[in-house]
């Protein structure tokens, strides 16, 4: 598991007929203010993001899309949306990032490792949304030799641990004071 095969990062995409997860678009730029609208609706309340308010965005106004895409140009994040197709309503996140050093400082065992995180709007929590795109996600990321996948969470955070769990992630240690972090061992 040393994403030896792995070359250069392509955008995840994934339909199922209901959702999908892509990554930012030209409809999206089209639609900008709509994406600014829909993310702070997850990002701007804390209520949606309980353990992880670092993440918090206080205005629309300290949040822009152009992050995005100079972070996906600089290979820093590569981050997906999760929509609706029937109304292109942007109901979650999912980011992509590939083995940096600041994990390393804090967990030696996470070098070469490409970290995910997600984020749904919580009036799609508890449908098995994330359950069922993340298996999906890491075999999308499989067939570009990216093997070696961990994610981080807090370990009161019960929802998000099981959804790991599903996906084939396994513990594998404390990361902090208040988080775990799990490695993906569901090779497709």
């Amino acid at each position: 598991m040393d994403n030896s095969n792995f070359k250069e990062f392509k955008a995840v995409t994934i339909n199922n007929g209901v959702i999908e997860i892509h990554p930012y678009r030209e409809s999206e730029m089209i639609r900008d203010q709509e994406v600014v609208d829909d993310i702070y609706e997850i990002f701007g309340d804390l209520s949606q993001i309980p353990f992880n308010h670092e993440k918090f965005i206080d205005s629309k106004k300290d949040f822009s899309t152009y992050s995005i895409i100079r972070e996906w140009h600089r290979h820093i994040r590569y981050i997906h949306f999760v929509s609706y197709m029937s109304n292109q309503k942007i109901i979650g996140q999912i980011i992509i990032s590939p083995p940096v050093k600041e994990y390393y400082k804090f967990q030696k065992s996470l070098k070469n490792v490409w970290m995910i995180e997600y984020y749904l709007n919580k009036t799609f929590w508890n449908k098995g949304i994330m359950s069922s795109l993340i298996p999906a996600i890491i075999q999308s990321l499989n067939q570009q030799g990216i093997t070696n996948i961990g994610a981080v969470v807090d370990r009161l955070n019960t929802p998000s641990v099981r959804v790991l769990e599903k996906s084939g992630f396994v513990r594998i240690g404390q990361f902090d004071d208040l988080k775990d972090y799990y490695l993906s061992y569901l090779m497709i």
